[in-house]
């Protein structure tokens, strides 16, 4: 079975089994959630750009840009029980 990495490291003429990359990059984060384990509100955003050049190493000259933005709200409180909508939201006792 040829998986798509085989086939993708044939068709640039890099050994399949066996490679390195090394090189710098840059990551800028933006982090502004009330909590990094259950965020309930606020903002995740990365960029990163990684830089592999033959010269440092790498089996190949290669780069990576990459971007992930996640956006937190909390949801509205649910009723236990019966509430009317001036009521705080509780749990039955």
């Amino acid at each position: 079975m040829v998986t798509s990495h085989y086939a993708y490291s044939e068709a640039l003429g890099s050994n399949p089994g066996a490679y390195n990359t090394s090189g710098p990059s840059l990551n800028i984060v933006w982090d502004s959630r009330d909590s990094t384990i259950n965020p309930y509100r606020g903002i995740y955003a990365a960029l990163t750009y990684q830089w592999y050049p033959h010269w440092l190493g790498s089996a190949q000259d290669a780069s990576l840009f990459y971007g992930e933005f996640r956006g937190y709200r909390a949801s509205p409180r649910r009723c236990h029980g019966t509430c009317s909508p001036s009521e705080p939201s509780s749990r039955p006792t």
